[in-house]
């Protein structure tokens, strides 16, 4: 199965442009080393609204100390809210995680 992404675009004459795009177009796919482990770690990052990436981590992770040392190898500012990173940041949190957990 191929998965498509699709992008629509309305302009001043009211017409629709409408574009498909498949994966295999893409030069490069973002990975990590665990799969299962980013959508657990991406969905611990955004259980909470408005909170910051290390308190929604530590609840996550259940170990503040280890959410900092994640952190902190990641170079990302714990006072972050996680809809403001991008996905290559999550990845790379991920790895970390997997590394030292």
């Amino acid at each position: 199965m191929e998965i498509c992404t699709l992008f629509t675009e309305f302009n001043s004459t009211s017409e629709l442009t409408i574009e498909y795009t498949t994966t295999s177009s893409f030069t490069s796919n973002p990975c990590c080393k665990n799969p299962s482990l980013f959508m657990k770690v991406q969905r611990g990052l955004f259980s909470s609204r408005r909170k910051n990436i290390r308190n929604n981590l530590t609840n996550f992770l259940s170990n503040g100390d280890l959410a900092e040392q994640a952190l902190t190898k990641a170079g990302l500012d714990p006072k972050l809210r996680a809809e403001t990173l991008p996905v290559s940041s999550i990845l790379l949190l991920t790895d970390i995680l997997d590394d030292i957990m």
